[in-house]
């Protein structure tokens, strides 16, 4: 009798446990949902700089949210309508009111020698600049990050920068 209690006080144990961490992997948002608009954007005059690249081999957006714990949102950040127009996304997608956010839209190029790496879960961002070489426009690379409450559908402008 008290092995069978020892081993039911383990499992619940276990299930416990293995319950926290899938909450921690994908935390579960509840409420009235707004469409959050995004208009990202390379800054102006990147096109016409002879000294770096145009700007347009950064055809790659990857769209990362989180909560204001630092909870990677994968479910909201892959379902992310986006759309390009030159230098210019446009992305949309729904999130819930009256909680804060932050959202993060990287642009690179896809053939970029692999001197970038953004790790979407972890919020890493590492450069390997010995594959990076001086006038590559395959290095293209854009950010920007921004962090709010969100109280009602809106439309929001975000002009990114190069690290670099």
């Amino acid at each position: 009798m008290r092995k069978l209690l020892y081993t039911l006080a383990g499992l619940g144990a276990l299930a416990m446990i293995a319950s926290c961490n899938k909450e921690a992997e994908s935390p579960t948002l509840s409420g009235d949902r707004v469409t959050a608009t995004f208009t990202v954007a390379a800054p102006e005059g990147v096109a016409t700089k002879a000294d770096i690249g145009d700007g347009t081999k950064a055809a790659e957006l990857i769209v990362a949210v989180y909560d204001e714990q630092k909870n990677y949102l994968q479910a909201l950040s892959e379902s992310a309508d986006k759309s390009r127009d030159g230098l210019t996304w446009t992305v949309s997608m729904k999130v819930i009111k009256d909680l804060t956010y932050q959202f993060v839209f990287i642009a690179k190029s896809a053939s970029d020698n692999g001197f970038s790496t953004f790790t979407p879960a972890t919020g890493k961002l590492a450069i390997d600049y010995s594959k990076l070489s001086a006038n590559n426009d395959n290095a293209d690379f854009f950010f920007v990050q921004d962090k709010f409450k969100v109280e009602e559908s809106f439309s929001k402008p975000e002009t990114m920068q190069r690290p670099l």
